[in-house]
């Protein structure tokens, strides 16, 4: 009589398949995104540079007036620090927290964006500040998915002001305001309506459950954390200093702008400077090489041709604004960094990703 050699059936929970092909995906995915953020950052250098005169270019460079530049570097700390200063905000009603640790870790989030790839600044501000302040982690999540509302309101806002003033293309309006307007709406239904919020995560609940790996990687938890981050845009004690960050933020980001186009001798104009403002927010998101390059030169040469700025003046200009917005934040970023006693090897997209899915070491401040 033969005996049979077969195993019984693993449950899905058990079984080793779904996390292997999980992290095997996530390479796959992160390898691909690296090599399509190559290619836009070629294609667009090869956009911005094929028609630009090069002795103007350097012409313009030498000319330029660097003591504008220089106040615009300050702005430019400026802007960081209203950023951090609004998500401290969003951490109400925990009180207690240093605003200096959120300034500081916002500059180290900045870094990171900057030197490593996939744009993990905003893991890196989650796992500092769970360190540095010993918050909740699932709750620094749900700001972090606040402050992407907030900045999808103030860019919806910016686009009806802008809309009578300049011609243009007619896709850029419509994915802007199509954007911007689905983002208001969710951001006031999900923090206005109970029975929503019930409902999606009565959805993911069920989902977690039928599904392990769901549950293995926190997604009930960060969805209920996005929600109660959403919360905070529209509580009373909240409101005030979350909006007003943001407008200042936002206000900075524009005189930055002014300020540069000033510096290389072009039309300092406030609706110049406001169209740059929002073509480099939606712009800047795409996939690419460090720091955005040759993605942001071209995106400076795009929305300048509109106002028939030749490329050469348009490049010397893009090349000064993205120093201004990058390494200033980075060079105080790397001095944070230094200060907390830490290297950006802690901060590898991989390191993070496994650090926030353990349970934290720190007790769970969470309101």
């Amino acid at each position: 009589m033969s005996v049979s050699t077969k195993r019984p059936a693993a449950g899905l929970s058990s079984a080793p398949w779904p996390r292997s092909n999980w992290q095997y995906l996530r390479r796959v995915v992160s390898e691909r995104r690296a090599w399509i953020g190559a290619l836009l950052s070629i294609a667009c250098l090869f956009l911005a540079l094929r028609r630009v005169a090069w002795p103007e270019v350097f012409n313009g460079l030498r000319a330029a007036d660097y003591g504008l530049i220089a106040l615009a570097m300050i702005m430019q700390a400026g802007a960081v620090s209203s950023t951090a200063l609004r998500w401290k905000a969003l951490f109400y009603p925990q009180r207690g927290l240093r605003a200096g640790r959120f300034v500081s870790v916002a500059f180290v989030g900045e870094l990171v964006n900057n030197l490593l790839p996939a744009r993990v600044g905003a893991l890196a501000r989650i796992y500092l500040i769970g360190q540095v302040e010993g918050v909740s982690r699932a709750f620094a999540l749900g700001t972090i998915v606040a402050e992407k509302a907030a900045d999808g309101v103030m860019l919806a806002v910016l686009c009806l002001f802008l809309m009578p003033l300049i011609a243009l293309p007619t896709w850029i309006w419509r994915a802007s305001l199509l954007s911007s307007s689905v983002l208001l709406l969710l951001v006031v239904i999900l923090t206005l309506s109970v029975s929503v919020r019930r409902l999606i995560l009565g959805i993911i609940s069920w989902f977690a459950a039928a599904v392990p790996l769901v549950a293995r990687w926190h997604v009930p938890d960060a969805v209920k954390s996005g929600l109660d981050g959403l919360r905070s845009l529209l509580r009373r004690q909240a409101a005030l200093p979350v909006w007003s960050w943001s407008v200042a933020m936002w206000s900075l980001g524009g005189l930055i702008n002014l300020v540069v186009l000033g510096a290389v001798g072009l039309s300092a104009r406030p609706v110049v400077a406001l169209s740059l403002l929002v073509i480099l927010q939606v712009g800047t998101k795409v996939p690419s090489l460090l720091a955005g390059i040759g993605v942001f030169e071209y995106l400076c040469l795009f929305a300048l041709s509109l106002f028939g700025i030749a490329d050469s003046q348009a490049l010397v200009f893009g090349i000064l604004l993205h120093f201004v917005v990058v390494v200033p934040p980075s060079v105080i970023g790397a001095i944070a960094l230094w200060q907390e006693s830490r290297n950006l090897a802690t901060l590898q997209p991989s390191l993070l990703r496994a650090a926030l899915a353990a349970p934290p070491p720190e007790p769970d401040n969470e309101p």
